[in-house]
């Protein structure tokens, strides 16, 4: 029905890419107050953090092209492109080289890589 984990994904996106076919499916999405989980954020990626970054992106830019399209992706690029930009600014003010480094690379990225195909 659903079909599981779609395995054009990498490392992101997979699980919003699933519920929302779930959704689609007519099923409900339910959340469970009790269950815990531990989740050790950020470990897959420490000594890669550059790739971590594409790769999350990557991710993200097939999720909004197989559920909105082309455009769904543009929009996407120039939200988080402005917002990057935005951020970068506040960091250099603030004297943030960690800040400025990530909002820089963000913002290059989002407003020069191509729009995926497919």
């Amino acid at each position: 029905a659903s079909g599981g984990f779609d395995e054009d994904f990498f490392l992101y996106s997979e699980e919003t890419d699933w519920q929302l076919r779930i959704r689609k499916l007519g099923w409900k999405i339910h959340w469970v107050p009790q269950a815990v989980s531990t989740h050790l954020g950020g470990s897959s990626g420490l000594s890669h953090k550059e790739v971590i970054r594409e790769h999350f992106f990557s991710s993200v830019d097939l999720y909004f092209l197989k559920h909105y399209g082309r455009l769904g992706v543009l929009s996407l690029r120039c939200a988080t492109a402005v917002g990057a930009a935005l951020r970068w600014i506040l960091a250099t003010a603030n004297r943030n080289p960690s800040g400025e480094e990530v909002f820089a690379w963000v913002f290059k990225r989002q407003s020069t890589r191509a729009i995926p195909r497919t």
